[in-house]
């Protein structure tokens, strides 16, 4: 006789079907098929969501990975910009300039220190003052 409690062998499996079977009873499995809400809307409901994932999500994930290289709020404002210019009525471009965009004094980078010209104080170069510089001569025994 086994010792281990009984349980069921495909645990995957049996939540799949314990969700069918509670959406069932609650009446939300299948709405698609209700006659009351096909008499409330003129085109047939669609029994599945394939026209928001090849519609709105497919080109939103191609220009994504077209364009791998941005950072995250960069790719935000991408995202941002694509559901701007689908809309029915996009706003106008000129609408999203704002003064710090074309403020001259925000464009201006500081100026590039060199360094002097000159020895360096600390370097990795060979020194023959240090008398480990290349050496001639014979040095046998």
């Amino acid at each position: 006789m086994a010792t281990t409690p009984w349980w069921w062998t495909h645990d995957r499996v049996r939540k799949a079907y314990n969700l069918l079977t509670t959406q069932a009873r609650k009446g939300t499995l299948f709405q698609y098929l209700q006659p009351d809400l096909l008499n409330q809307v003129q085109t047939p409901v669609s029994s599945t969501t394939n026209r928001i994932e090849g519609g709105i999500n497919a080109p939103l994930r191609r220009m994504l990975s077209q364009h791998r290289g941005m950072r995250l709020p960069r790719r935000k404002r991408a995202v941002e910009w694509w559901l701007q210019q689908h809309t029915e009525a996009p706003a106008p471009v000129h609408s999203f300039i704002q003064p710090q965009h074309y403020d001259p004094a925000a464009r201006i980078k500081p100026p590039i220190v060199e360094e002097p010209i000159g020895p360096a104080l600390y370097d990795r170069a060979f020194s023959t003052e240090e008398g480990i510089g290349i050496q001639q001569g014979w040095k046998g025994l």
